[in-house]
């Protein structure tokens, strides 16, 4: 977990291979002012591996994209209820091949 007053970002890891990070959360009345850059820095910083995996809120891509994190097509999301619907209607979820 790195934070500040206004943000926070915590990631989770097997210490070998790969992390995840997950919650980049910044306060309203903070965002928009470079407050979320320097903490997912922060927590990036602490993550010494070839492979960071994110969970993103959708339509926050590009703010991602500038810490070169690219679309992933291998990743796979099991939702219930009205969350699988509204992933679906959004084009969050897919359905897959098999």
């Amino acid at each position: 977990m790195f934070q500040n007053a206004s943000a926070a970002a915590g990631a989770t890891s097997d210490d070998v291979y790969y992390a995840t990070v997950f919650d980049v959360v910044v306060a309203n009345a903070h965002q928009g002012r470079g407050v979320g850059r320097m903490v997912l820095q922060g927590l990036l910083d602490k993550l010494p591996f070839d492979r960071i995996f994110l969970t993103s809120v959708f339509g926050k891509e590009g703010f991602y994209e500038k810490f070169g994190f690219l679309s992933q097509n291998n990743a796979m999301g099991l939702y219930d209820g009205p969350a699988l619907t509204s992933a679906v209607q959004r084009g969050v979820l897919t359905a897959g091949v098999g």
